[in-house]
């Protein structure tokens, strides 16, 4: 009766280390970091972007009025210089900021021009336009973003006024599905700063404007982006990779997995331990029930 005991103690000891294996593996495979979205808008006219994170570039050749995909990045902070393309990474950039990443944020890193004509980076949430999407999610709105050298300006969205922030700001505007009017004029004597343009939004998104260029030289004009709140990436975190067209920011899902697997031991091999550990515990308990 004392070997029967311990072999089936040592057969439970076995089985049990083989779901400690189990549950490292399960433990290992799940997300290492909390990750948000990053989205950059380029919105300084004449400007060839080189953008750089952390150190390290990510965005080569950055057109003006562009906007990336989303780039996942993880939660935390990160430092974001902007320089002219083809300067060296100690060189002083064109303008900086500091980068709040949150777990599950979805945000807008703008370039634009502050209203006394100085360079500025302005980071927008766009998961806090959620609720102007009503609690089914599926309403629109149409939102101004401010990044242009202009004096105070006011928009008309149909029949709806609103005062634009001084840049950097924005404001938003809950409205139907479908097109609308938009129109830019002065908040001093009313005058005609943009032409009317059709706004077409879309259920569950909100479109986005942004008002760049400078009043001073006529270059003012709008750049779109379309953001769904509250919608973000569920891959694993990596950082940008350098991009030569500027318009996109994401490594393929190949990339991303390769990324994951490091030089541990891969799935087949752990299964294949952990099939072999048990039946070697059941083994070597039948052996002993029979001495």
């Amino acid at each position: 009766m004392r070997w029967k005991s311990v072999g089936a103690g040592t057969a439970l000891t076995v089985a049990m280390l083989a779901a400690g294996v189990l549950t490292t593996t399960a433990a290992n495979a799940a997300p290492a970091a909390a990750t948000g979205q990053v989205t950059i808008v380029h919105g300084v006219r004449g400007l060839l972007a080189d953008v750089w994170v952390d150190g390290k570039q990510a965005l080569s050749s950055f057109s003006p009025e562009r906007v990336t995909d989303p780039i996942t990045l993880p939660a935390g902070t990160h430092e974001v210089d902007i320089r002219q393309h083809g300067m060296p990474a100690d060189s002083k950039p064109v303008v900086s900021g500091r980068l709040k990443v949150d777990p599950g944020s979805h945000l807008s890193v703008a370039a634009g021009l502050k209203a006394d004509g100085s360079p500025v980076l302005e980071q927008f949430d766009d998961n806090a336009l959620r609720p102007l999407l009503g609690h089914t999610a599926t309403g629109s709105a149409v939102v101004v973003r401010n990044l242009a050298e202009t004096p105070n300006v006011r928009a008309l969205i149909d029949k709806t006024t609103i005062n634009v922030p001084t840049s950097p700001g924005g404001i938003a505007q809950a409205v139907r599905v479908g097109p609308h009017t938009l129109s830019l004029s002065s908040s001093v004597d009313a005058s005609s700063v943009l032409p009317s343009e059709q706004v077409v939004t879309q259920s569950g998104r909100a479109t986005v404007l942004y008002l760049i260029g400078s009043a001073d030289n006529a270059s003012l004009g709008w750049l779109a982006e379309t953001v769904q709140p509250g919608v973000t990436a569920q891959k694993a975190a990596i950082p940008p990779k350098k991009i030569e067209s500027g318009n996109s920011g994401l490594a393929s899902a190949d990339d991303e997995r390769a990324s994951l697997s490091g030089s541990g031991l891969n799935e087949s091999a752990i299964a294949g331990i952990i099939g072999g550990a048990l039946l070697l515990g059941m083994g070597l308990w039948f052996r002993l029930r029979r001495s």
